[in-house]
């Protein structure tokens, strides 16, 4: 889930993305949970700390992206590449 941290800290003060990542993991145990929930209610929850609208979309096109690559929204994947 640091991969959403990181996507949350996008031009927002710490107290405020700190505040809405906690609020994602709340809400979404895991990337397949989170994959599942719609643009709206992920918008919904970080509108509060800022570019809700382009932080939803760009969360729900990475795991979608990684989903269509790996056939599951998770980035086990990386065990296996080389460093």
């Amino acid at each position: 889930m640091e991969l959403i941290f990181i996507i949350c800290s996008i031009q927002t003060d710490e107290a405020k993305y700190r505040q809405t990542y906690r609020k994602i993991l709340r809400q979404y145990r895991s990337f397949e949970s989170l994959a599942c929930a719609s643009t709206d209610e992920l918008e919904t929850i970080i509108a509060p700390a800022g570019l809700g609208v382009q932080k939803a979309r760009g969360i729900k096109n990475l795991l979608a992206e990684i989903t269509a690559e790996y056939d599951k929204p998770s980035l086990a994947f990386l065990k296996e590449l080389s460093d």
